[in-house]
């Protein structure tokens, strides 16, 4: 199996439409300020769905608030439940003609 650099592969490359994003860990403020600015695959999308565990939405609003300014608004942040924790790291980034599947261990920090 190929090893990539997630922060490489989303910064160059190709500009998708759609994202979805599946990750145990997020650092909104990563998110926003570094990879919506300059990873070209997610700046020119249309839609963006982060799922992520449900405890750790939880704690990132009690820590972050209403300091989070792109949630629900530059991209849609969704909790997951799931029967223990929600540990996936999937991206997957459509476009009208393509499409690019990432399965890996690293969370979207």
């Amino acid at each position: 199996m190929e090893q990539i650099d997630l922060l490489k592969e989303l910064g160059s490359g190709s500009s998708y439409r759609h994202a979805v994003l599946c990750t145990y860990r997020f650092e909104a403020d990563f998110f926003e300020q570094y990879l919506l600015r300059h990873a070209r695959a997610l700046r020119e999308c249309d839609t963006i769905t982060v799922a992520v565990d449900a405890l750790e939405y939880q704690s990132l609003c009690q820590s972050k608030g209403d300091r989070i300014e792109g949630i629900n608004r530059l991209y849609c942040c969704q909790d997951v439940e799931a029967a223990r924790v929600f540990h996936p790291k999937l991206y997957l980034l459509t476009a009208p003609t393509r499409g690019k599947l990432l399965i890996g261990s690293a969370n979207l920090t």
